[in-house]
């Protein structure tokens, strides 16, 4: 039974990589051919471009919509230093070892499937650092926007007050503004690094950044008031923001006690008298309905506590 376990697990694990393998192989050519016209075609093609439109031919188009663009443009917004390849591994990993390690306890292929959910860590991994990662840049783009609208008023070049923000402030908002300095400083158009940059700061504060630089280089006007503004309106935005959650607390709390307490009972049941308990484990249809109803319960409280403003 261990042995049809495995078999099945590894012919999944081998479709899955061959798929993966065959889309990574179609981006790296997509990728060298861009790299082969980057320097002379794509500015040609900014220059004539109106704002915010593909800067590209159809296949950097069609590479940049794909799964593994998108993926790695998530992995990058986390901070993690991984590539897709890595995630892709990782939580077949973890899921192939939580599917054998609960067929070894169980002696179920019933229930083998609920160890695949192992495979979800790296996943919520990445979604809690991009969480934190946005609330550590919004936090400091305010203070950032405010020296920038200073070093502009002083009389200082916008290319400066940019590096001034990357040697001077902390990470993760100097490695974004160093990215984007150390771009342009080797030749890349400054359309192309604003895009580039808001698509690894996935901050509606940073979009708008991005166009006022723009307007401001093709137009003209007062920069350094429009930074000001900016800055005010990011702090107000996270004093809103900190007033909901601290009014959306208790719907928080009661999700996160609704969710533990059974798991927390059922453990306690198990070791205290297992007897009583085994009951649940030998109809398993119990645990599994009572999982789905506790995720539904917890999507609904979620949706109740977020909301946008």
């Amino acid at each position: 039974m261990l042995l049809t376990f495995v078999s099945v697990t590894l012919c999944i694990v081998g479709v899955c990589w061959i798929i993966y393998d065959y889309f990574f192989s179609v981006r790296h050519r997509a990728d060298d051919r861009l790299k082969d016209e980057f320097r002379d075609e794509m500015r040609e093609h900014i220059k004539s471009s109106p704002l915010f439109r593909e800067i590209s031919s159809g296949e950097f188009s069609f590479s940049r919509g794909s799964l593994l663009v998108r993926c790695q443009t998530w992995l990058e917004q986390s901070g993690f230093q991984w590539t897709v390849r890595d995630f892709v591994l990782a939580t077949l990993g973890l899921a192939t070892l939580g599917g054998i390690g609960v067929f070894l306890v169980t002696n179920s292929l019933l229930l083998a499937p609920l160890g695949l959910l192992l495979g979800a860590i790296p996943a919520a991994c990445v979604c809690r650092r991009r969480s934190q990662r946005t609330e550590m840049l919004t936090l400091q783009l305010p203070e950032a926007f405010s020296a920038m609208a200073r070093a502009l008023r002083a009389g200082q070049a916008l290319p400066t007050a940019i590096h001034m923000i990357a040697n001077d402030f902390p990470r993760p908002l100097s490695e974004e503004f160093t990215y984007y300095y150390e771009q342009q400083h080797l030749g890349v158009a400054n359309e192309v690094a604003l895009r580039d940059m808001i698509r690894r700061v996935d901050i509606m504060e940073m979009r708008i950044f991005a166009v006022a630089l723009i307007v401001q280089q093709r137009a003209g006007g007062n920069l350094a008031d429009l930074l000001k503004k900016l800055a005010d309106l990011i702090r107000k935005r996270v004093k809103m923001k900190r007033r909901v959650r601290a009014l959306t607390g208790e719907g928080r709390m009661q999700a996160a006690v609704l969710i533990g307490m059974p798991i927390v009972v059922l453990a306690a049941m198990s070791l205290v008298a297992p007897e009583y308990s085994r009951v649940l484990w030998d109809h398993y249809e119990i645990l599994i309905g009572c999982a789905i109803s506790q995720c539904v319960g917890a999507y609904l409280i979620y949706r109740i506590v977020s909301f946008e403003y």
